[in-house]
């Protein structure tokens, strides 16, 4: 069986890097078509997630995947509420894996990282400029904003007031 790992000696924020929407949108139609039905039950029945909103995070994760898949070689960072659906997802091993498995021929591994110290916090900015290219404004209640000052509505890391300054 094969796997993807993003390795940190793999992460680069090149300049000259360009979005690829259709790998993007072929990633993102193949998570839409999974059934997710019996994960999210669970997830709202006992799990951390409300019936309000369980349809939509599961979208946005399936979103934020569908990046990180179609741009392998570049940080892409999880929001925090999205990060907890892939964490109850793959609770399900079974269907996790076999979801890897049908959408990329691969397993995608969930590595924790911390991404304080990368590169002035532009992987943020990089991660919407992706969003917006494939799937339009990003809904801010599951994406958090680079408004503000110092701490980042994110919690990670400082990056927003470096975002402002950047070019």
């Amino acid at each position: 069986m094969h796997t993807t790992v993003l390795e940190e000696s793999v992460l680069s924020l090149a300049p000259t890097f360009t979005a690829d929407p259709e790998t993007t949108r072929k990633f993102y139609e193949r998570l839409k078509g999974w059934d997710t039905l019996p994960v999210k039950q669970l997830g709202t029945e006992r799990g951390p997630f409300s019936e309000a909103d369980i349809d939509q995070q599961f979208d946005e994760f399936h979103k934020w995947l569908a990046l990180t898949l179609a741009h392998r070689n570049y940080l892409i960072p999880i929001p925090d509420l999205l990060d907890e659906v892939w964490h109850f997802h793959i609770l399900f091993t079974e269907d996790y894996a076999a979801m890897c498995q049908a959408v990329d021929g691969e397993f995608f591994h969930h590595r924790p990282r911390n991404i304080a110290n990368d590169d002035d916090g532009r992987p943020w900015d990089l991660n919407y400029d992706l969003y917006a290219t494939v799937f339009g404004e990003r809904p801010l209640n599951f994406w958090p904003s680079l408004e503000g000052k110092g701490k980042g509505d994110c919690g990670r890391c400082d990056c927003c007031t470096k975002c402002k300054k950047a070019p």
